[in-house]
């Protein structure tokens, strides 16, 4: 090994100072205005609006609007000094609507109600303006009408910062205009107001902090905090009257204490002068199930003020409950039997919610009668930390909503303040809820099944779900209703409320949760539909659920109308659901939803009210008009009893049903173990409030809810054998179920899963039409590696299904994609006849796939990613002007054989098939290519490159990501957990520059995950499709370099180290040499010199290995311990300039070298 050594001194106490002076912005084009909420969805009159503050017009050709929508400005667009200009969403709506004509438009994406971001850019990329706004504070909130309007988000004054929340208001939309809420003069920012602790205990002093700024100065910050006190309970508003109308409460604006809040390092404030302002809620305040709401006052130096939350907020305070965590429970049965304490902790096992009301108003609602559907009663409920105050909430169900005793609930939330719901798991739902229902799971007592504790409806909504037909969430919840000062000490006189089944309500947020498009969605009673959502494109009279509903009622449309009409695929699924379930409650025009999907026309069939299922003698007797007139219907009842046969088969049997049953209350209910399905029957089963005592678990043999959960379970089997014997007609003449074997090597690893299929046999003698094999992951109890923190995957789901295959196909093998190593997966076939009769499903095979051979793949590596990457320019910019659609990763094959890409994919970062796409083999010494978008990247690369595909859907993320390429489904070829735009990654990378593998063609390959094996391209861009590094040996040989040590042009830089700087080694590079300086460094005991050294060098010089050490006596030598400075020259010339500082400081005594070393 040959290596050469710089050194540099510094002797004594030396300072260099630089002072960096920042030029403002100059003043551009700004986003005024934002009219995102139009209440009336199918009025299109959103629209965003510019503004001109400049003293000249803009010329707006290049111009665009990116981010939640995509607008250019065409050719000729210009926008005087002190003018504005209109971007609609439909720019004859705006006309209309707001009389201007003028406005430009229609834009592509969408404004989302929840929050987006816009941003404005010139034709060269520059943002000049920049809105994020979202629902709620620190923004304004809208989308609820006033006085008939809907409000459009408008700022105060042209030269606020339009990122910022509070430089927003919300206001009649001013198209065109000067915005209504302009001022001169504004009031101060206030954002990321928050208080510690999130969730406090009796006694604890409770923090509140905001940050706060102001160009005047913040001359004032009062946080103004106010008391409900349990057994006290107010509102904003007293009860409302039968029509929904409200009343303000006087109360509320009584009994509010000024604290100020300070930002002078002290009384609870960290640090003083961050414009962070703290104030402490003393801890005498703080007391058990108390709710402490405050709100904030704001007042500049000019006198302007504001109070937060804003006026447009209908959850006009911030709050917190003061809570000391669950009690423990006791109750019995009967009076006069032992009780059972039942622990907190157990008690707050599952989501555990808490209204604050008054009693009279909980009473009134439970049990005074109400039969409308107005929200008449006020409260406040509490979940997860957070504090959904003033909300209403009123009884719910029809004929049956009092009969019970302990009745069900519903709730109403706040705009802005939607509720954030948990599964039973912890996992949030992916959409807020404005409602929520509660079932009160005690059922009617005349059909025996009372204490089935929401299994109905659990499981019957999860069978839906699991067999295609979308249908509510549900999961248990514990409610805990505070309406006295302090709890009784009798069982039914604490704050305890019992367990509930909560359901997720039917309406626009159900659509989205479940990713089916906005449409038209109708409750349906009576044969006539309730509209519990619009579509934004379709009738507003709902002559469309009308029309669909008196086309089939009274007559016999054709087969192709119901085609044509109606989704029949969906519905053989919906109806072999409500017969295996016996949900007969449908036969009267109710208990059901009509979706008009907007993208088919279709009408779609949801379940709703399950309630009285899983048994013979509930209401009901199905005859709904599709059950005759549809499945048993001769153009589809082949097709039904089909998918009845594959629903036996898969789901609704004593295996999947039973492990079902067991997953929908596996958290209430543990065998031999008090649990919460005995804490509730003990809180209702003889509650004075309950009609017909004493009656819980009638039916069971056992008079306990695990005899309750036999019957359910008895009721799969049983309904099983029913369904078979009413229902399958055909099932003497369908094909026979085949049976299956394993052929492939020993352990099922996921590249040899083979099996055998058996002949097909038909006893009605009919032809083979076809078979189809199927793949599917289980994750339940029974498999191994099983872990109980996720939820169970069943069979009827599926993760590959290889189609209808026409020829008989006796050997199959199922792709490595299909398949994660260390999961439990099952294989099934099954044949078809010439008349479409599929046999029932063969039995299973079950295996746990182990891993691939990978040692062919060790030549394959990701050499080069770009992830972040430069900002588009000139031409590009007519292709795309988003720099992510620019985004690629490389690989490169650096072995001596092709390499098969079929079964290579990526699974984290971005999601990617080679199986099928462009490229599937790459050849020795090759590379290939995965691009976010290929127009965009030949704009900018050129065409020709080897391109394998696009990952459209995905992006890379800029601060980083887990980026892992595998074979099959999640074998890992190469996994960078993750990459980051911070250090020890290379941060250069994160803007410009494209990472590459350092030493890519080592026959070891590096290791991905390591930093260190990562530079950054040695010219901005990247080189995509071609090697990135810098040869020594081919340097050597183009200059005739003989000697790493020699000096050719006699310049006292040998040639190694010309090359690592570089340098040309025919031509003095003197000021390529490494500068020592003086770095200085605020310690305790004031400044103190540490000894740096910087120098530029060849970026892509990756044979090269260099140190930069640093010694006190030249003899002991300590390489540097701070990288301070690794930045492109920006000369783009392929060059890094580097800074290392020592890690002792120099003194007066004490002098300090530094020598760069270089070798090979």
């Amino acid at each position: 090994m040959r290596f050469v050594s710089y050194l540099f001194c510094l002797a004594g106490l030396s300072c260099v100072t630089q002072s960096v002076c920042a030029q403002a912005e100059e003043t551009s084009l700004i986003i005024n205005e934002v009219h995102y909420d139009e209440a009336e969805k199918t009025e299109f009159a959103e629209f965003i609006e510019i503004y001109n503050p400049t003293e000249v017009a803009i010329n707006l050709e290049g111009w665009e609007i990116s981010g939640g929508v995509e607008f250019h400005f065409p050719t000729g667009s210009r926008i005087e000094s002190g003018a504005y200009i209109i971007v609609a969403q439909d720019p004859g709506t705006i006309a209309r609507k707001f009389r201007r004509n003028e406005a430009l438009g229609p834009w592509s994406g969408r404004l989302r109600n929840s929050g987006e971001t816009l941003r404005l850019r010139e034709p060269d990329g520059t943002v000049v303006s920049r809105v994020d706004y979202q629902l709620g504070f620190p923004w304004p909130t809208v989308g609820d009408p006033v006085n008939g309007v809907s409000p459009s988000i408008q700022l105060i004054h042209p030269a606020l910062q339009t990122d910022l929340g509070g430089s927003w208001r919300s206001g009649r939309p001013t198209p065109g205009a000067r915005n209504g809420v302009y001022a001169e003069e504004a009031p101060p920012q206030v954002r990321q107001v928050s208080h510690v602790p999130a969730e406090p205990r009796a006694s604890d002093p409770v923090v509140v902090t905001a940050h706060v700024t102001d160009p005047d100065g913040v001359a004032s910050m009062i946080l103004s905090y106010q008391v409900v006190r349990p057994g006290a309970y107010f509102s904003r508003f007293l009860k409302y009257d039968q029509n929904g109308g409200s009343n303000l409460d006087p109360a509320f604006e009584r009994g509010w204490v000024d604290l100020e809040m300070r930002d002078d390092g002290q009384a609870g404030d960290e640090r003083a002068n961050d414009a962070i302002y703290s104030v402490v809620i003393p801890s005498n305040v703080n007391r058990n199930r108390y709710l402490v709401r405050y709100r904030i006052t704001a007042e500049d130096g000019n006198g302007n003020a504001v109070l937060l939350p804003y006026e447009d907020d209908p959850q006009i305070n911030f709050a917190y409950f003061v809570y000391n965590g669950t009690p423990n429970w006791q109750g019995a049965i009967r009076e006069g039997d032992a009780p059972v304490t039942f622990s907190g902790e157990l008690m707050s096992s599952i989501p555990t919610y808490f209204l604050l009301s008054k009693s009279s108003w909980v009473e009134d609602s439970q049990f005074g009668g109400y039969g409308g559907s107005e929200y008449l009663w006020p409260g406040t409920l509490i979940y997860d930390g957070k504090v959904y105050d003033h909300i209403r909430y009123r009884p719910r169900g029809g004929v049956h909503r009092f009969q019970y005793g302990k009745n069900f609930w519903k709730f109403d939330f706040n705009r802005g303040h939607r509720f954030q719901a948990r599964d039973e798991y912890g996992r949030k739902y992916k959409t807020e809820w404005s409602k929520m229902n509660f079932s009160s799971i005690v059922q009617q007592v005349n059909f025996q099944h009372r204490g089935e504790q929401g299994l109905f409806e659990g499981v019957g909504f999860r069978l839906f779900e699991l067999c295609g037909v979308e249908a509510s969430k549900t999961h248990h919840a514990q409610f805990y209703v505070i309406d006295q000062s302090r709890p009784a000490r009798s069982q039914y006189g604490s704050d305890y409320y019992g367990l509930y089944l909560v359901i997720e309500q039917m309406d626009g947020q159900f659509l989205e949760e479940h990713d089916l498009p906005d449409g038209n969605l109708y409750k349906i009673e009576g044969h006539s539909g309730d509209s519990n959502n619009q579509g934004p494109s379709q009738v507003t009279n709902r002559s469309d659920v009308s029309s669909f509903i008196s086309s089939y009622r009274g007559r016999s449309p054709s087969e192709q109308w119901w085609r044509s009409n109606l989704n029949i695929e969906k519905y053989l699924s919906y109806r072999t659901v409500v017969e295996s379930i016996h949900h007969y409650d449908i036969a009267y025009g109710k208990n059901y939803y009509y979706y008009h999907n907007p993208e088919s026309g279709k009408f779609e069939v949801l379940p709703w009210d399950l309630d009285l299922t899983f048994a013979n003698n509930m209401y009901g007797n199905g005859n709904h008009d599709f059950k005759s007139k549809v499945a048993e219907n001769s153009a589809f009842n082949t097709d039904y009893q089909n998918r009845v046969r594959e629903v036996l088969d898969l789901l609704f049997n004593r295996d999947e049903g039973d492990k079902l049953v067991d997953e929908t209350i596996r958290f209430v209910y543990s065998p031999g173990q008090p649990s919460l399905v005995d804490a509730d029957r003990r809180m209702w089963d003889n509650n004075p409030r309950l009609n017909h005592r004493d009656r819980y678990y009638d039916i069971s043999p056992t008079r306990d809810f695990e005899g309750m959960v036999g019957i359910v379970k008895d009721w799969i089997t049983s309904r099983g054998r029913w369904m078979t014997q009413t229902l399958l007609r055909d099932e003497s003449r369908v094909p026979e179920t085949p049976s299956l074997t394993y052929a492939g090597p020993q352990g099922y690893p996921s590249d040899g899963l083979i099996f055998n299929s058996s002949n097909f046999i038909s006893p009605s003698r009919s032809r083979f039409a076809g078979m189809e094999w199927r793949l599917a992951e289980v994750h339940n109890p029974l498999v191994e590696n099983y872990n109980p923190d996720e939820p169970n995957i069943y069979e009827i789901t599926g993760s590959f299904e290889s189609g209808e295959l026409n020829a008989f196909t006796r050997s199959y093998q199922f792709p490595p994609l299909a398949v994660e190593v260390g999961r439990s997966y099952r294989v099934r076939v099954r044949m078809k006849d010439a008349a479409g009769r599929w046999s029932h499903w063969s039995e299973p095979a079950e295996f746990l796939v182990t891993a691939p051979d990978l040692s062919s793949y060790r030549d394959l590596r990701i050499s080069e990613f770009m992830y972040h990457p430069p900002e588009p320019v000139g031409e590009e910019r007519s292709v795309s002007t988003n720099r992510d659609d620019f985004e690629f990763i490389e690989l490169k094959n650096t072995g001596d054989t092709a390499i098969d890409l079929r079964n290579i994919r990526f699974t984290k970062g971005i999601d990617f098939d080679f199986g099928g796409s462009a490229i599937e083999t790459i050849e020795p010494g090759g590379y290939v290519l995965v691009v976010k978008d290929q127009t965009a990247f030949e704009a900018r690369y050129g065409p020709l490159h080897p391109v394998a595909g696009e990952y459209t859907n995905d992006n890379l993320r800029n601060s980083g990501e887990r980026l892992k390429l595998s074979f099959g489904g999640g074998s890992a070829i190469h996994d960078i957990n993750p990459y980051s735009d911070t250090r020890p990654w290379p941060p250069a990378a994160d803007g410009d520059f494209s990472l590459v593998l350092r030493r890519v063609n080592e026959a070891l390959p590096p290791d991905h995950n390591d930093p260190e094996s990562w530079r950054i391209s040695r010219y901005s861009a990247g080189s995509p499709g071609s090697d990135d590094n810098i040869d020594y040996d081919s340097w050597r040989e183009q200059y005739d370099i003989t000697d790493d040590l020699g000096d050719d042009d006699g310049d006292g830089i040998v040639s190694l180290l010309e090359f690592f700087l570089g340098g040309d080694p025919n031509v003095g590079s003197q000021h390529l040499l490494p500068v020592a300086h003086a770095h200085p460094v605020e310690t305790g005991g004031g400044n103190q010199n540490f000894l740096t050294l910087t120098f530029a060098r060849e970026i892509a010089a990756d044979q090269i290995n260099y140190a930069v050490e640093f010694s006190s006596d030249l003899i002991t030598w300590v390489e540097g311990a701070s990288l301070l400075r690794q930045d492109p020259t920006g000369n783009d010339d392929g060059l890094l300039i580097e800074t290392w500082r020592s890690d002792t400081p120099a003194t007066e005594a004490v002098r300090l070298f530094a020598r760069l070393r270089v070798w090979r």
